[in-house]
């Protein structure tokens, strides 16, 4: 098997990136030392198989521009790869009513992003 290019981002700038969490959930130094430990992930696009996706991590005043190819492999810290698996589109189910309304429903969610990771 041909061996492929890693993309590698500024490990100074994914070092000094805060962690964010949806829930304002706070981490201890070991937690924060783990996540931001980097490792080589395959990026697939699952909402829109091959198409590249673009993405922004992080706060207002410390955050990374990112623009990651189908099929491409990365060097990422374990927070962003799982902020991107993370990702994901509620699906509705719309469920008629004997009085003529239309009931929505959420049946489940989608995920957008996979990362599977390489050794």
């Amino acid at each position: 098997m041909e061996k492929q290019n890693v993309k590698k981002f500024d490990p100074k700038l994914l070092a000094d990136l805060p962690i964010v969490s949806e829930d304002g959930e706070t981490f201890s130094d070991k937690t924060q030392k783990k996540l931001k430990e980097l490792r080589v992930y395959e990026f697939s696009n699952i909402q829109d198989p091959g198409l590249a996706a673009d993405f922004m991590y992080g706060t207002t005043k410390k955050n990374i521009k990112m623009k990651l190819f189908h099929g491409g492999l990365y060097e990422l810290p374990i927070v962003i790869a799982k902020f991107l698996s993370n990702r994901k589109i509620p699906m509705y189910k719309y469920t008629p009513t004997g009085t003529g309304d239309v009931v929505k429903s959420l049946t489940g969610y989608s995920h957008r992003f996979m990362l599977r990771e390489v050794i």
